[in-house]
């Protein structure tokens, strides 16, 4: 999975400098996956994240941010989280002095990021937003900002760029090899399906836990 990042200089005991244009595996310490914390526990964090975190290979659901108790209760049975690692929106900062979150994935609705991106660099933890990023340049600029000055690396849900099917899609389109009026991909249960090259084992609603280890 590739994504956009701010080169750390201090890096933590789990993660080394990680260039923008690596893969996580090589840079996550042997015998040690990434903490991840979501902050926000929406449908895409119910369906998608948490579930896809069970399956990864160098990282693990840790802990949530959830302002609905009852949620919160739910989370810590479903997924074995510890009550200490469970926040709401107003204690989220002092995940500061947990050792065991090294990554929060914020998924809060787009225009809240700017505000929580901010306590996570705070907190000296390792950020990952879905798109886009911010609904304003400023805001955009004042994350990145407060990633570089907390040391810590900031990236953006854009994994499907870095996949080897939309590699096919930028080949065929720099060899001329596509129609001036292409047939239009087909929406599948909130997934594109692109059944001219996937693999007949893919399904739009796994492909996210085979990129998600990557």
């Amino acid at each position: 999975m590739k994504h956009h990042a701010t080169e750390r200089k201090k890096p933590s005991d789990v993660l080394l400098p990680v260039p923008a244009t690596s893969s996580l595996q090589q840079y996550v310490r042997p015998g040690r996956k990434l903490g991840v914390v979501l902050v926000g526990l929406g449908k895409y964090s119910y369906d998608q994240l948490a579930p896809t975190l069970q399956q990864s290979q160098f990282c693990e659901l840790v802990g949530a941010v959830t302002s609905d108790p009852n949620h919160a209760h739910e989370w810590q049975q479903r997924y074995d989280l510890p009550w200490q690692n469970c926040y709401d929106y107003q204690t989220f900062g002092s995940c500061r002095n947990n050792p065991n979150i090294d990554l929060a994935y914020v998924v809060t609705p787009n225009a809240t990021y700017a505000e929580f991106v901010p306590q996570a660099t705070e907190a000296g933890k390792h950020v990952l937003c879905e798109k886009p990023l911010g609904i304003s340049v400023r805001d955009c600029e004042a994350m990145i900002e407060a990633c570089r000055n907390a040391e810590v690396q900031l990236a953006v849900g854009y994994g499907c760029t870095s996949t080897r099917y939309t590699g096919k899609w930028r080949g065929w389109a720099g060899n001329g090899c596509l129609a001036t009026k292409p047939r239009r991909a087909t929406p599948t249960k909130g997934q594109w399906n692109y059944p001219a090259f996937l693999p007949r084992n893919f399904s739009s609603t796994t492909w996210r836990s085979v990129f998600f280890r990557a």
